[in-house]
């Protein structure tokens, strides 16, 4: 079992408006490095030269699906003078989503994390640029389903895709919180900008593995209150927070 009755976020009681807003793909789901192996090597195998930052920027950088497939077709008009086939991008997907069948495992720490904060009676959503059938897929196979009672939230429920509000706000409302009291999780410059702008106060994630070990400064940059290398470093920043008690200095992940 995770650790949990022991642990002091148990120990006191925690702001009753207080909620957990988490992204999915490398905060919840250990996808991200899964996704950018696979599509990395389908594409520079089609002729698409991107350095491993700038494929990272577009493949797991927080871009919804639609913007992320138009910006390869434009590359790929630019080096091959010609329209990208219609069966590269279902190519691409099945050969993305067959990767992450064989090998989807959970962010390490986070079902720990997601245990105390039940245990703790504080709520929890994901919101995500991903599609809404897909992470449900991904939270079903890793097992976390119950730990968000159907709280899924993304662009394809009508709202506009991270960086706009839309998403974790949408998520804020549906657990019945105001955006401002909760904290939200992402691992993306687009993702934390998400959560600036609804009002949240935000944990920028640089635990992947797909992550240079920099990358906290461009999530602080977006705009993230707190940066943190570890699940553990995670929780601490939100039971301080939802305590009421002093916050952690920003963590340098």
């Amino acid at each position: 079992m995770p650790r949990s009755a022991k642990n002091s976020m148990n120990n006191n009681k925690l702001n009753a408006s207080a909620a957990v807003l988490f992204d999915c793909d490398g905060v919840i789901a250990n996808s991200e490095e899964i996704m950018f192996a696979a599509g990395y090597e389908y594409i520079r195998a089609h002729g698409l030269e991107y350095t491993r930052r700038e494929f990272a920027a577009i493949s797991i950088g927080g871009m919804g699906p639609q913007s992320y497939v138009s910006v390869l077709a434009q590359e790929y008009h630019r080096v091959h003078d010609r329209h990208m086939p219609h069966e590269w991008a279902e190519d691409y997907c099945l050969r993305v989503y067959g990767a992450l069948e064989e090998r989807l495992t959970v962010v390490p720490g986070v079902d720990a994390v997601l245990e105390n904060l039940k245990a703790a009676g504080i709520p929890c959503a994901v919101g995500t640029n991903a599609g809404e059938t897909s992470t449900r897929h991904k939270l079903q196979t890793l097992g976390l389903t119950g730990y968000f009672n159907q709280h899924v939230y993304s662009w394809d429920n009508g709202a506009r895709p991270k960086p706009h509000p839309d998403i974790y706000q949408d998520a804020a409302a549906g657990l019945g919180c105001a955006p401002q009291d909760c904290i939200v999780i992402d691992d993306s410059a687009t993702g934390v900008k998400a959560g600036v702008a609804a009002g949240a106060t935000v944990i920028g994630f640089t635990g992947g593995e797909h992550r240079d070990e920099d990358y906290g400064r461009e999530l602080r940059a977006a705009g993230a209150h707190y940066t943190a290398q570890t699940m553990a470093q995670v929780e601490d920043i939100i039971m301080r927070r939802f305590k009421g008690g002093p916050s952690p200095g920003p963590q340098r992940g």
